[in-house]
């Protein structure tokens, strides 16, 4: 399967606000449909949405400002209007009745007989003409069509204004902005400084970059995703450098009837010291959750009586006699790395502990020839850090993964974890940078990359997976689904991609089941792993 393949089965293109505009424009320039058509679509897919959620005769206040999006705002209130509803659209800026798009579309409405009255406030309230006081004043729902996705920069003073107007009626009346809420920045979802709260979004073509990030929420509300008529063919001519992980049923690696544990995959955890023999226990059974049909723990002989009884499903693998990780283990890693039958997929790092040998273990496991695909997570990734770890970090292969949270995305790129988190997709490109292996940076809105691929956006952000052991999950998931397509569709590099997306997805999905179970928290990372069958089942996955 070629890569723009596997992008497709994966998710959803999430354009950005400058790829959004190339898309509009390659639309009217190369496939000659006119802007006004494409705008009249999005209003048209706008009415339908909003028109289902209304009684009759409703009282709409649109709130418009210029460019395309006060045109839709426009074609919109004309739709309602002829629908039977009473409207009245309050514009911003002076009225555009030329020969654009938005112009075509006011002198459409206006000729319909929709009310247009500018925009004006006092006291946070409308000052209208005594006849359109019912509507200003007492709406049973606002759109929102001021600002789009063009918007750049800081609100002006008499944007913030009614961008503060609108948040203070949608208190009390449902607001339903289009495209994106007004204020809200289009690629990173974070408002600028305000932005709009709107109950429901209607977003046109594709879901925004800025829409799909966790920080967006609290303003987008639902967000409802409607096609306008661009043409599929300006996606794949023009792709989008962002995805939203949305898996289709053919992405999953297929139950075959004839299914047996050899043929489900091996994983091969490599874990566990004093103190932290829960961590390699919970990546086992992630992976044993998530389709794995044989899984082993490697560990140091000392800590394997209280590995082996976590789970009986669970093997184990006792290397040397001390309870630490040592450079005397080291042969004993290559011998399990290279003759344990059929392992698929391993994993490095959950329970290691940091010891000052455990780099020599992690150097060892990463440049053995002969081994499987590899992920790193938790101490398995502290090698990485430095000049020393950053030459360590470039011999990893383009079916390797690694799996940092932003502290440890932080040790590795010499920074501060505030900084990651300030600047997650500049972080993330910077490890893809130094790495032929994907990368994965956890937190609320996992992001997903390797070298030439677009980051995809995980829009998951799950107070259930904030507990300690969850990241252990994931990493055994990710390498089940790794062990598992190895076996029935090998291709190693576009393998590992989609096996690291599906396990970030479904590793998502069983923290929102969760989070519906726990509403006030106190899920076991254990409880993740045991949601996985269910989720994934959910998500198309058969199990027969």
């Amino acid at each position: 399967m070629s890569p723009a393949s596997t992008y497709q089965i994966l998710g959803l293109p999430l354009p950005t606000p400058e790829e959004m505009t190339f898309w509009d424009a390659a639309s009217m320039n190369d496939f000659r449909i006119p802007g006004v058509v494409l705008m009249e679509n999005a209003s048209r897919e706008a009415f339908h949405v909003i028109n289902a959620m209304l009684e009759p005769e409703r009282r709409i206040l649109v709130i418009m400002g210029g460019g395309n999006n006060g045109g839709d705002g426009a074609a919109l209130a004309r739709h309602l209007l002829n629908a039977g509803h009473r409207v009245l659209v309050c514009h911003a800026k002076p009225l555009d009745t030329g020969s654009s798009p938005l112009g075509e579309h006011i002198t459409m409405a206006v000729k319909n007989g929709v009310p247009f009255i500018p925009l004006a406030l006092a006291d946070n309230r409308l000052i209208t003409p005594p006849e359109h006081r019912l509507i200003a004043h007492s709406p049973h729902l606002i759109v929102d069509a001021l600002l789009g996705t063009g918007f750049t920069g800081a609100l002006r003073e008499n944007e913030r204004d009614i961008i503060r107007f609108m948040n203070r009626m949608g208190e009390s009346t449902p607001v339903v902005s289009l495209d994106i809420p007004s204020g809200l920045d289009g690629l990173t979802g974070a408002p600028r400084p305000e932005a709009v709260r709107a109950k429901h979004t209607v977003t046109f073509e594709a879901p925004k970059t800025g829409l799909a990030l966790p920080q967006a929420k609290e303003f987008t509300g639902t967000v409802h995703t409607r096609r306008i008529g661009i043409p599929t063919a300006v996606h794949t001519l023009y792709p989008a450098s962002f995805y939203l992980l949305e898996p289709c049923p053919r992405a999953w690696p297929a139950n075959a009837p004839d299914m047996h544990k050899g043929r489900a995959g091996r994983v091969v955890i490599f874990g566990g010291s004093p103190g932290l023999t829960g961590a390699p226990a919970l990546a086992a059974l992630g992976a044993l959750r998530a389709g794995a049909g044989l899984v082993s723990v490697a560990c140091p002989g000392g800590v394997e009586p209280q590995v082996r009884p976590a789970f009986p499903e669970i093997m184990t693998v006792p290397m040397g006699t001390g309870a630490a990780w040592a450079n005397a283990l080291v042969p004993d890693c290559v011998k399990t790395v290279t003759e344990l039958p059929r392992a698929a997929a391993l994993v490095a790092g959950p329970g290691m502990g940091r010891a000052l040998e455990t780099r020599g273990v992690i150097e060892t496991i990463i440049r053995e020839k002969k081994r499987p695909s590899l992920i790193l997570d938790a101490d398995g990734l502290y090698p990485l850090g430095g000049a020393k770890g950053r030459s360590l970090l470039q011999e990893l292969r383009e079916d390797d993964c690694i799996t940092p949270h932003p502290g440890e995305a932080a040790h590795i790129l010499e920074t501060s974890t505030e900084d990651v988190q300030a600047a997650r997709v500049a972080s993330l490109r910077a490890l893809v940078r130094e790495t032929k292996a994907v990368v994965v940076l956890k937190g609320a809105g996992t992001l997903i990359a390797r070298k030439n691929s677009p980051i995809f956006v995980a829009p998951f952000a799950s107070p259930s997976l904030a507990v300690g052991g969850s990241g252990d999950v994931l990493s055994g998931i990710v390498a089940a689904f790794v062990a598992r397509m190895r076996i029935t569709c090998p291709a190693p590099v576009e393998d590992t991609f989609r096996a690291v997306c599906l396990g970030v997805y479904t590793h998502g999905k069983a923290g929102e089941f969760l989070d519906a179970a726990y509403p006030y928290r106190g899920a076991l990372a254990r409880e993740i792993a045991d949601a996985v069958p269910r989720v994934a089942g959910s998500a198309g996955q058969s199990n027969s």
